[in-house]
């Protein structure tokens, strides 16, 4: 059982999540909307992701780059997935199109 750091904060946590670039894009997965929600329960952190539609082929690589800077917490992290609302997913193209390094 992993050791519970009762010295971190969702705040602490959000502002790591929050330093995690796209690959292609030059974008933090927080501005394009990607990264859709954080909760911390006891020693759980849960991510809310959600993917601009489902099965993109650089999913795996988006769900690592979220959990490295939460790796040295040691604390359980779970991700839960969904597709972008149409709201968030006309955000998500207009970053996209601005930003994009590919």
């Amino acid at each position: 059982m992993k050791k519970m750091n009762k010295n971190i904060s969702l705040k602490e946590i959000k502002k790591k999540l929050k330093s995690v670039k796209h690959p292609v894009i030059n974008s933090s997965l927080y501005d394009l909307g990607i990264i859709d929600g954080v909760k911390l329960n006891d020693n759980k952190i849960t991510i809310f992701l959600a993917f601009p539609f489902p099965n993109i082929p650089i999913k795996d690589i988006l769900i690592e780059r979220v959990k490295e800077p939460l790796l040295d917490l040691k604390m359980e992290i779970e991700i839960s997935i969904s597709t972008m609302s149409r709201e968030k997913l006309n955000n998500f193209s207009s970053l996209e199109q601005k930003n994009w390094q590919g």
